[in-house]
């Protein structure tokens, strides 16, 4: 009897420690950044492929080589609340150098489109001037 109330408690909490998807899938691993900070609040911009959604989480939760903006984490979610975050350095990097790239890329481009001026800005010339010679 005693086994039998043991096995019953150990069910239980086990049903409680890990609770089971209603779909009945396993927690899943995605992707997120570390977007911002918000007062004392880390927001992570987790991606999926319909929607990217934000989670909040205290910054205590994330690995301290991963407490910065722009950050890559790999995360495992059970019911839309963390229940493990891993620190992917190389995704970091990879994304970092992408972005300096692309940040070059625009402003080459940006450079090519602006005509140069050697006379100052156009209101300058534009602007009458008043002669009171007197």
């Amino acid at each position: 009897m005693t086994s039998l109330r043991y096995l019953a408690c150990a069910l239980l909490a086990l049903s409680l420690t890990a609770p089971v998807d209603p779909a009945g899938s396993a927690p899943t691993t995605r992707t997120a950044v570390l977007d911002r900070f918000e007062g004392d609040r880390a927001v992570l911009v987790v991606e999926d492929a319909d929607s990217p959604e934000t989670l909040t989480v205290d910054p205590a939760r994330l690995p301290s080589a991963g407490r910065h903006v722009d950050a890559v984490f790999a995360v495992s979610l059970a019911h839309g609340s963390l229940t493990s975050v891993e620190y992917d350095r190389r995704a970091t990097r990879r994304r970092t150098r992408s972005a300096r790239q692309r940040f070059a890329g625009l402003a080459r481009t940006q450079s090519d489109r602006v005509p140069s001026t050697s006379t100052g800005s156009p209101t300058e010339s534009a602007t009458p001037t008043s002669d009171s010679g007197t």
